[in-house]
């Protein structure tokens, strides 16, 4: 039922795109453009953000509804990490003899796929990866944040543009607690920092990866920038931390390798948070 409720808000999330988003990508359009080529910085960064986003935020039926779907989506993943992970557990200590059979077999029929791509042996039948993966699955052997849910016949637009602006837009409404190091809610707003972050990782894990790391490369851009023109270096300006916690997590739930990451956003930046 998760699942199937993450592919019903995906598919709402598209037709979303086509309806409400559209007349906006000539804006979307001129902040890429703008933008481009992301690793240098941007001419009077701090006015283009904020004129961006002045022209997106009184917006609110957009912005609101992209915050439900992406919250709808983040919940929905984190429930599917908690079964698997219960799954998993209960497999290993209930069926421990069948649990490590077909880890077995999963890792053999891997050796299989990969010694068939580098010297073209025969492949394994379609009929045994199709029932492998059944309890695969039903063991709990699987990562949920990597599924890919939906297929696209066509990329939509400026999608990493629009997620830049939604991020800063929303960003301010979190803190960071370093209890659970964790970015939380403030008060009573309904913006929670883990469902935010799974959210966005799934819509993005729906695309081709030259998505996500665009995506990665503008939110970079902006750390870079804002710290360019803040007046102190002592300590990151407030606006940043919370962003680069995000990027933190976000790198980690999507399995971005650390040097594309540090190629938008130098290692010792993440250095200097000091939270």
């Amino acid at each position: 039922m998760l699942s199937f409720r993450i592919v019903h808000t995906l598919n709402n999330l598209i037709k979303f795109w086509g309806t409400a988003i559209s007349p906006y990508l000539p804006l979307l359009d001129q902040l890429t453009t703008a933008l481009e080529p992301a690793w240098r910085l941007p001419d009077n960064a701090s006015r283009l953000y904020e004129a961006s986003l002045k022209k997106v935020k009184p917006v609110e039926k957009v912005m609101s509804k992209l915050l439900k779907a992406v919250l709808i989506i983040g919940q929905a993943a984190l429930l599917r990490k908690a079964i698997v992970s219960e799954l998993a557990f209960s497999s290993k200590l209930d069926a421990h003899l069948l649990s490590c059979s077909v880890g077995t077999l999963d890792k053999s029929v891997l050796n299989d796929l990969r010694a068939h791509f580098r010297s073209n042996s025969a492949v394994p039948p379609a009929a045994v990866l199709v029932e492998l993966n059944k309890y695969l699955e039903t063991m709990g052997a699987t990562d949920p944040y990597s599924k890919i849910f939906i297929t696209m016949n066509e990329p939509l637009d400026k999608l990493s543009a629009l997620f830049l602006l939604f991020v800063l837009a929303y960003m301010p409404k979190l803190q960071y607690d370093d209890q659970c190091g964790a970015l939380k809610r403030v008060g009573t707003n309904p913006v929670d920092g883990a469902p935010l972050i799974l959210g966005l990782s799934t819509i993005f894990k729906q695309f081709h990866p030259s998505y996500t790391e665009q995506f990665v490369s503008y939110v970079g851009q902006y750390v870079r920038s804002t710290i360019s023109e803040a007046k102190t270096t002592d300590h990151l300006p407030p606006n940043v931390l919370n962003v680069l916690i995000f990027l933190q997590h976000f790198a980690r739930v999507t399995k971005l390798k650390p040097s594309i990451l540090h190629t938008h956003i130098p290692a010792y930046v993440f250095d200097a948070m000091s939270l």
